[in-house]
């Protein structure tokens, strides 16, 4: 049976002598290694990235049938990181696993990268960071440098698996045959955290009331995130006095300006905001049973996993046209969109679909069908049938 092993650019936490996971990468793992049905191992980074406050999983030794090689920060690859295995997946947005295509040539073995940001998302999530302009001006220089080292990983490996129309568009045409490109949608709502058509049904009944309408935001309190757009998006329905209650859940940066924004006497009955909960027992639960419209200020192009949970709530998305945003209402009607950053448009917006509830009714109905087609079983079960594809004719 043929050996995959997975170089993502997740990585681990180590606090005291135990290891940590995300709760969320941990189940892919585990969703993995039973479609694959193989040998399967991950080769995975210590990370600098601060630890969670929820979502982690203890590492025990001998727990499952999923082999891990734990890598230091700084560690680079070579060929011992590729004993014993048939097929690499490898995060391309990891600038540390562009090697790994050529070694595999080398060694005769199947490569697939998988990618998430295009070039514009990382220059963006540069620029709204709280860096000197000078460290900005400099990180710029140096992603545009390495972008020429991801294309180049990207173009000799095997295939590619592009998360979000833009990875997909940005990335896919470097290949020749078409068929080694292949898009999905990430998310973790698995199949039986899909809302039911009757909780769907006995939540837009509420839409018929003349009852104001309900807004939700779920994600990082930051800039990059919008979270800053959601406040003044709420001051400027307030002053157009719009019947309308928002609900902001999320840790970040921005908490404080958030909370300080909230002692406002307009603000303070019509927004609240929760902090950070629980994804799978508070969160989705409350979104499938209390929101109408997500409303998503990314001012980025990342294909965040919000899009596809949001409309496996059943709920449509109100948002900017960012490129990953813009990306999915190409192939499905199941949202609006606003020019990036305009937040009269977005308040305009929300006051026509107000009006016409109708409209929002269908297009909750159709997001709830698009995340069907893209639960978390199925995109795995996409991405490792074209690993297996790969592996067996071994482009």
């Amino acid at each position: 049976m043929k050996s995959l092993r997975l170089f993502p650019s997740v990585g681990y936490w180590q606090i005291q002598d135990k290891i940590f996971f995300d709760r969320k990468f941990y189940d892919g793992l585990v969703i993995y290694k039973d479609l694959w049905g193989g040998p399967f191992s991950v080769c995975l980074r210590k990370s600098k990235a601060p630890i969670p406050k929820f979502g982690l999983i203890e590492f025990v030794e001998n727990s499952t049938l999923i082999s891990f090689i734990f890598l230091a920060n700084e560690q680079k690859l070579n060929v011992k990181h590729l004993l014993e295995a048939d097929v690499i997946l490898a995060s391309a947005d990891e600038y540390r696993n562009f090697v790994l295509s050529n070694l595999c040539r080398k060694q005769n073995l199947t490569c697939i990268y998988y990618i998430e940001y295009i070039l514009e998302t990382r220059y963006q999530i540069n620029f709204l960071s709280n860096n000197s302009l000078l460290k900005k001006i400099k990180t710029s220089i140096w992603l545009f440098l390495i972008e020429f080292q991801r294309i180049a990983a990207i173009t000799s490996a095997s295939g590619l698996q592009a998360n979000g129309m833009p990875a997909f568009e940005a990335y896919g045409e470097k290949y020749k045959e078409k068929s080694r490109a292949l898009l999905y949608f990430d998310s973790r709502n698995t199949e039986d955290m899909l809302i039911q058509s009757k909780e769907l049904e006995k939540r837009l009944t509420y839409l018929t009331k003349n009852k104001p309408i309900r807004l939700a935001f779920s994600g990082r309190i930051s800039a990059m995130k919008g979270a800053d757009d959601l406040i003044e998006l709420a001051r400027v329905l307030a002053n157009k006095n719009i019947a309308f209650h928002l609900d902001i859940f999320g840790d970040g940066d921005l908490n404080q300006y958030v909370l300080d924004a909230l002692k406002d006497p307009q603000l303070d009955t019509l927004v609240e905001f929760h902090g950070a909960v629980d994804y799978q027992t508070v969160l989705v639960p409350f979104i499938q049973e209390n929101v109408d419209v997500f409303i998503c200020c990314h001012k980025q192009s990342d294909p965040s996993c919000t899009y596809l949970e949001t409309y496996s709530c059943g709920v449509p998305i109100l948002g900017y046209d960012n490129k990953a945003h813009s990306g999915i209402l190409k192939i499905a009607d199941i949202g609006w969109q606003v020019p990036l950053g305009n937040i009269e448009a977005l308040a305009n917006k929300l006051i026509q679909i107000d009006l016409d509830r109708n409209e929002l009714k269908e297009k909750s109905i159709k997001a709830v069908e698009f995340a069907r087609l893209h639960t978390f079983e199925n995109t795995f079960r996409n991405r490792i049938e074209q690993c297996r594809e790969m592996v067996s004719h071994h482009v």
